[in-house]
Order: structure tokens, then C-alpha cells, then sequence
């Protein structure tokens, strides 16, 4: 799939990496399949199933998901899982 819109990969920042779970600052118009299409290109999971969006409420650490960045006025946290 591709991109739908013109976003800078550059924008796309992972801060936690799991083995299947990884958390994302995206800018906060990234939405739907172009978010997932994104963070799949920007962090591949290196194995054939790809980011899913989290369709969880809350981070595992109980934040609200998406929660917005505190450091990045504009940008949204997201929680992905393969």
C-alpha cells in the first residue's frame, strides 16, 4: 500500500521498541491507514506480519492512547502491535 498523503518519514519517531510492540511521536493529522502505512515503512518489523494499530484505550502504562506529545507540540503518541 501507499502512501495517501505527503508526510515526512522523518516525522515518524519510534521512543519504545519491543519484539512486538513498538510506540511512535507521529504528527497528529497522520491518521487511518496512512499512520500504519508509515510506521510499517519508517520501522518494518523485519518478519512477514506487519504494525498494527493498538486498539487499546490506554497505553500499557496506563496512559490514554493516542496521548499527545509533551516534548512535540503537534504530535501524537501511538502504540502499535504485530
Amino acid at each position: 500500500m501507499a502512501l495517501k498523503v505527503d508526510v515526512n518519514l522523518d516525522d515518524i519517531d519510534a521512543y519504545a521498541i519491543g519484539l512486538v510492540d513498538i510506540s511512535v511521536c507521529v504528527p497528529s493529522w497522520l491518521k487511518g491507514e496512512d499512520l500504519i502505512e508509515a510506521v510499517n515503512l519508517v520501522y518494518p518489523t523485519g518478519i512477514q506480519s506487519r504494525w498494527t494499530l493498538d486498539d487499546q484505550t490506554h497505553f500499557p502504562g496506563g496512559e490514554v492512547h493516542p496521548n499527545p506529545c509533551s516534548r512535540k507540540e503537534g504530535k501524537l503518541h501511538y502504540h502499535f502491535t504485530c
